[in-house]
């Protein structure tokens, strides 16, 4: 089976191009960059048609050229109906109209894109217009055609939109936080895997591939490291920074020193004790009659 090489290098540098003939569906939250994708994957050569649903003709040939893609395509306006301009449709609830002019503008071979699938639903119940995707699936193998249709995510209920993935060849999921995730793609091994994407100034912009679950993320933006304030130049009004201590020495450990015992301090010295003062001896007094004689005892 042939493959289609698609404006987007990283994305055929990892998918090996797109099965051709094909059709592949992108969604994605509102924002997520849908339309540029779409429209990038056929901004190379050969034929090109652009059908418009939900937005003017001139508004995103303005956007390209401000995200620097070139893309030289016919682009269908069936989107001014709803101001009263000139339009390719009369109404977005009249799905057969619609069919016709897309089986009509749609040359043999060429490469298209469909934004968007979203609207239709404002006009129509859900089985209307997968009977709607599944006859254009059948337009577009029939022209041998690549052909683009984007999705918001939600805007159907879960089984119309199971219902959509299982009709298309190829599923991209986009969203800005997680990636892109290849679903589904057929004949393709890199299925089910997670890639980051950007948007440049020059388009679209992919990294890498998922090394680990398909539900993670390939690479996470890198993280802005917060500026550090800077130093006061007054010395005097900086704040002292706290003494490091020093890097312990390996090695032996250093023996500790046991506190010395502190000296004794001398006991006071008493005073000495002062000699009590003798008392004076009574005289003896003499017997009476013996007072006021000194004389010497004669032997």
């Amino acid at each position: 089976m042939a493959r289609f090489q698609t404006g987007i290098k990283e994305l055929n540098s990892i998918t090996g191009g797109l099965p051709s003939p094909a059709v592949i569906l992108i969604e994605g939250e509102p924002g997520a960059g849908k339309q540029l994708f779409a429209l990038q994957c056929i901004a190379t050569e050969g034929n090109k048609v652009a059908f418009l649903t939900n937005n003017f003709p001139k508004e995103i040939k303005a956007s390209l050229e401000r995200m620097g893609v070139t893309l030289d395509a016919t682009f269908v306006d069936c989107y001014s109906w709803l101001a009263g301009g000139e339009s390719a449709i009369d109404s977005l609830g009249n799905l057969s109209q619609l069919l016709s002019v897309m089986e009509e503008s749609l040359p043999k071979g060429s490469l298209a894109v469909f934004d968007s699938l979203t609207p239709l639903d404002l006009y129509n119940d859900a089985e209307t217009v997968e009977r709607f995707l599944q006859e254009l699936v059948a337009i577009t193998k029939a022209k041998e055609c690549v052909l683009f249709i984007t999705l918001d995510s939600g805007a159907y209920h879960s089984d119309a939109e199971n219902t959509f993935e299982s009709l298309v060849d190829g599923v991209f999921l986009l969203d800005k936080v997680k990636g892109l995730r290849i679903q589904k793609l057929r004949d393709t091994k890199t299925v089910d895997k997670e890639y980051y994407y950007e948007t440049t100034d020059r388009g679209i912009k992919m990294r890498g591939r998922a090394l680990g679950s398909p539900r993670k993320p390939v690479f996470t933006p890198p993280k802005e490291e917060p500026k550090k304030e800077p130093e006061p130049k007054n010395e005097a009004l900086a704040e002292p920074k706290p003494e490091e201590p020093e890097p312990k020495k390996e090695g032996k450990p250093e023996p500790k020193e046991e506190p010395k015992p502190e000296p004794k301090k001398p006991a006071p010295k008493k005073a000495p004790k002062k000699p009590k003062p003798e008392e004076p001896k009574k005289e003896e007094k003499a017997p009476a009659g013996q007072e006021g004689t000194d004389e010497p005892e004669i032997v």
